[in-house]
């Protein structure tokens, strides 16, 4: 019993953020040239923003609610800086070798203040009790 309830916690808090994770990996791998234009300046930094903003969401919501590591839980605004942050890293990595995409800093900024707003939404929400396991 207790292995399908971590299971099912595992999809529940853990599916999202992995899945988001993908998203952004394959959303990456298209090449530059294939990229729809939203028509506005600086529009990457933009999409960088909220993709990460949306992954700093998940991956604290993941590493808040996971119970095989006690001691995650507590330290889950750090863990997910770190994760979301270096998950960019390694996104900007791969967009290197993609054709008519760039490894760019300011789109690694984008990417790390995006995670910084995420989980401070995660903290926000759960701090006035809209965010609760269930």
């Amino acid at each position: 019993m207790r292995k399908v309830k971590r299971s099912y916690n595992f999809w529940i808090y853990q599916g999202p953020a992995l899945a988001w994770a993908l998203l952004i990996f394959i959303l990456s791998s298209i090449p530059g040239d294939n990229l729809p234009q939203m028509g506005f300046e600086f529009e990457d930094k933009f999409e960088h923003f909220l993709a990460y903003a949306a992954i700093g969401f998940l991956f604290a919501r993941a590493f808040f609610f996971q119970s095989r590591f006690p001691g995650l839980r507590e330290k889950y605004i750090l863990a997910t800086l770190a994760a979301g942050i270096l998950f960019g890293v390694s996104d900007e990595l791969h967009q290197y070798f993609v054709p008519g995409r760039v490894s760019d800093l300011y789109d690694l900024i984008a990417d790390a203040l995006g995670v910084v707003m995420g989980v401070f939404l995660f903290r926000a929400l759960l701090w006035r009790g809209l965010v609760s396991e269930t």
